[in-house]
């Protein structure tokens, strides 16, 4: 999604991020740091945090 400042993008991200997470209880959802680079060993180590739980990754830049 892209728009000004001030549009309310990420207000609509974390609404939408707490629906998912509500409707996918099996998922985990991590968010990314606007200060470090995702690397694949970064999003393989997602999955071994996670255990059983599916991992999913949202970035914003808020």
């Amino acid at each position: 999604m892209i728009g000004i400042g001030g549009f309310g993008k990420s207000r609509i991200l974390k609404q939408a991020v707490e629906a998912f997470e509500t409707a996918n209880k099996s998922v985990v959802v991590r968010h990314l740091s606007r200060n470090t680079e995702v690397t694949k060993k970064s999003l393989e180590d997602l999955g071994d945090k996670a255990g059983s739980c599916s991992p999913a990754a949202v970035n914003s830049d808020a």
